[in-house]
């Protein structure tokens, strides 16, 4: 008998078991509720939104989707605060540009072309540029984030899922506003502000801003904050039928940027390998002098945008536009083991997208059609003390798409879903390679100027599903949607053209939506089921021409599978508590990689791949079996909140939380034993007072009391330890952080 087909057949078979029994539990569990009565108002709170483009209850919502607000939204500054709040998300960082993933599915970006597979967008604009996410979170109303693909409503590049960052929108009527002010550890000096002006009757302005100034947490000042950033909204309805709003933004990131440290560092974990004395392998030779010491470390970057949404009642459906426009100018020096990235990049964005949706009625439905192009001039110098490469790299992106989605009701307890989205896009440009590192070493072309592609895809996504009530307030989905994230070049191109294909994802999901007891509980569970189809990987591995360069392929083909539970309770009166875990089973099927050279995969270095040699110094390099990375096999979230009245009326609020992660995860793809990181669990703690009018607060706050250790993405570098494995440099979250944060209302 063939042992492979038995294998095969084995793994199958746990499938279907695995999904039937999550079925059984579903029903199971949700018969429960038919009993249950309806919302009362010392319930858990109801949530609205819009992730599926028509306002809807959160319970009443078949996607996986985590929605952020209220209290929680005081400690979202960054798109990296997503790891402490959701279960299955893991951020880190290359120099400046956030790598976000979604049970295993996102995005090693390197460099401002990067391309994330979580669309961002805030307030229904697409954000292709993740640096421009984190100055833009404030005056936030909620964050809604969606776990796997969204092919339909949100097109390319959603492949592992979408974070949708609503702002507060200005309100008819009404004269007020807040300012917030904090201070902390690491000199941490933020203030924020919003203000409502009403214009007559029909019409209303809103102004925010926030600005942040915090020292760096690693040792040498990297990791610090310094950002500027402002945002104008106003509204006009003229009548019940038609409403515009307008925005414009403006944003200003400065300081010393990212922060990398020696993984491991038996002294201090936040030791950051530019703090002289350098330590080995950190060492910057004569061509990067005067780095010997590295200190000209930083970030620049100016960002601006506006925005436009102007929705008009035509009767039987609603029609919407929204065009956009995002310009981003950045400057940054980051260090990584013994090299210096310089990277300038100049980004034009613009969006535009029509709908056309009713949701009311049997047929709830949208149809629409998208359209974006971004335009970037990018330069790139990376060098250490025997390279001083550089690439100067024009590249234009189109993409257009039209999509329909709708749901309807074949019974009052039943209804069907059916969407569609056809995108078409190109990539094209034309680079120059060379060799410089400035501002000392000029560039210095050593090829004419090159034109590249344009490669074009096209990519037809879907979903389909059912929702059926079991009760009042419990209710039972299951879905099957795709999403892709589109293909590109790699990041230097010294032997020419060296293009990737995209990647897709196919995910079936069911879950069940359940309130009990007067609505004092909610229980959520989902089991989910994703196949992940040529994946894009970055790694620095050797090209064709032999030479040490950042590339981009598609070796791997993964399952991701298991379940998320997420139970909110009310226990008592002034008590909320939450608790919500993910288990994720991110295995490889099949991940083969051609490369000169074993570089990172030599067996007597720890790795877990096997390499087979091909002809003309090439090697296979096979990856089965492995868990994908960054993925823990166990993440989750607990929190308490209690909240006492006292005699005056006024409210103290004291709570704890805790995220953790459980399961050695690896932190990057070349799987060697310095690569990996260990379970962790971060404490925090908060305590409110709210004077009896509610007009202002103050509450003192610590995180990670504990001063827990944890890694969120690395690199590895040649140099080897004693035992012969490669030496790691990493980004690293937070230590022990702790401060005051005071708002008045008004």
């Amino acid at each position: 008998m063939d042992m492979r087909a038995s294998k095969k057949g084995g793994i199958l078979m746990k499938k279907c078991l695995w999904l039937a029994s999550t079925a059984l539990l579903l029903v199971g569990q949700t018969a429960w509720a038919q009993t249950q009565p309806a919302q009362q108002e010392n319930g858990v709170e109801e949530l609205i939104v819009t992730a599926e483009r028509r306002e809807v209850n959160v319970q009443q919502a078949s996607v996986a989707i985590e929605v952020i607000s209220g209290d929680e939204l005081n400690v979202l500054n960054d798109v990296s605060d997503l790891t402490s709040l959701s279960p299955g998300v893991q951020v880190g960082n290359s120099g400046p540009n956030p790598q976000v993933y979604i049970r295993g599915v996102g995005d090693p970006a390197t460099n401002g072309r990067s391309q994330t597979a979580v669309a961002f967008s805030i307030d229904g604009v697409y954000y292709a540029r993740g640096t421009q996410v984190g100055p833009a979170m404030f005056d936030v109303s909620r964050v809604e984030v969606l776990k796997g693909p969204q092919g339909t409503l949100y097109g390319r590049n959603a492949s592992g899922g979408a974070v949708n960052v609503i702002t507060n929108n200005p309100r008819l009527g009404e004269l007020g506003g807040f300012v917030s002010a904090e201070g902390g550890s690491y000199s941490l000096g933020q203030g924020s502000g919003a203000v409502n002006v009403p214009l007559g009757e029909t019409a209303a302005l809103r102004i925010a801003g926030q600005v942040i100034d915090r020292d760096g947490y690693t040792s040498n000042g990297g990791q610090d904050q310094d950002i500027k950033a402002a945002r104008v909204k106003f509204l006009w309805e003229p009548s019940e039928t038609v409403s515009l709003l307008v925005a414009g933004d403006l944003a200003k990131i400065g300081g010393e940027g990212s922060g990398v440290v020696f993984k491991d560092n038996p002294g201090d974990p936040w030791r950051d390998i530019t703090d002289p004395p350098l330590p080995y392998p950190f060492l910057f030779g004569p061509n990067t002098a005067p780095f010997t010491a590295p200190t000209d470390r930083f970030i620049d970057s100016d960002i601006k945008g506006m925005n436009a949404e102007l929705n008009i009642d035509v009767g039987f459906a609603t029609l919407t536009f929204i065009p956009a426009f995002r310009s981003q100018d950045q400057q940054s020096v980051s260090y990584t083991s013994n090299f210096r990235f310089w990277e300038g990049a100049s980004v034009d964005q613009t969006t535009f997208e029509g709908r056309l949706g009713n949701d009311e009625g049997s047929l709830k439905w949208t149809v629409g059609a998208y359209y974006f192009k971004e335009e970037q001039d990018i330069f790139l110098a990376p060098f250490s003390s025997g390279r001083l490469a550089a690439v100067t790299f024009d590249q234009a992106t189109k993409a257009k798409a039209v999509f329909g989605q709708g749901t309807f009701s074949v019974a009052d307890n039943f209804r069907l879903i059916g969407g569609v989205r056809w995108t078409e896009e190109e990539i094209g440009g034309e680079y120059q390679q060379g060799v410089g590192g400035p501002p000392l070493v000029p560039f210095t072309s050593t090829t004419p100027v090159i034109a590249v592609g344009p490669i074009t895809a096209e990519k037809t996504n879907f979903k389909v599903g059912a929702e059926f009530d079991l009760a009042e307030q419990s209710m039972l989905f299951a879905t099957y949607a795709t999403g892709f994230k589109g293909g590109g070049f790699s990041q230097t191109l010294a032997c020419g053209a060296d293009p990737f294909n995209p990647e897709e994802v196919k995910a079936l999901t069911l879950g069940s939506r359940n309130r009990f007891f007067d609505n004092r509980l909610q229980v959520n569970v989902e089991a989910f089921h994703w196949r992940y189809e040529s994946q894009q990987i970055s790694y620095v591995g050797l090209d064709n021409c032999g030479g040490t360069t950042l590339l981009t392929r598609n070796p791997g083909n993964a399952t991701i599978q298991g379940f998320n539970l997420d139970v909110v309770m009310r226990p008592w009166e002034g008590g909320n508590l939450r608790l919500a875990a993910e288990y994720n089973d991110a295995t490889y099927d099949s991940f083969k990689l051609q490369q000169l050279g074993l570089g990172a995969y030599t067996p007597s270095g720890g790795t877990l791949c096997s390499s087979s040699p091909l002809t003309g110094g090439r090697f296979e390099i096979d990856c089965a079996g492995q868990r994908l990375p960054r993925t823990p096999e166990w993440t989750g979230v607990a929190d308490y909140e209690h909240r006492f009245t006292l005699a005056s009326e006024a409210e103290v609020r004291a709570g704890i939380d805790v995220q953790y992660a459980f399961g050695t995860r690896y932190l990057d793809f070349n799987f060697l034993p310095n690569g990996q990181d260990d379970d962790y669990t971060i404490f925090n703690a908060q305590l409110t007072y709210i004077e009896p009018e509610g007009r202002w607060s103050l509450t003192a706050y610590a995180n990670n009391i504990g001063d827990e250790v944890v890694y969120t993405s690395a690199s590895s570098v040649p140099q080897l330890d004693a035992k012969g494995h490669r030496l790691y440099s990493a980004n690293i979250m937070p230590p022990r952080t702790y401060g005051v944060r005071a708002r008045f209302d008004f």
